[in-house]
C-alpha cells in the first residue's frame, strides 16, 4: 500500500510517501518512507482541494 500524505518528522511538513503493512491489532510496519516525488505532491493537493472543498 503507498500512501502519500504530509507528516510533520521535522518542524515543516513534508509531503512524504510511506509503504506499509499493517501486522494486526495496532501494529503497522514501515516498509519505505521517503520524500514524494513533484507528481505525488501534486495528487496529494489535488486530493486536498477536493476534500476541502
Amino acid at each position: 500500500m503507498n500512501v502519500v500524505g504530509s507528516s510533520p518528522i521535522t518542524r515543516l511538513y513534508r509531503v512524504v510517501t510511506i509503504v506499509f503493512t499493517e501486522l494486526g491489532g495496532n501494529t503497522i510496519r514501515v516498509i519505505s518512507l521517503r520524500k514524494a516525488l513533484k507528481h505525488e505532491r501534486c495528487q496529494y493537493e489535488q486530493f486536498l482541494q477536493n476534500q476541502l472543498g
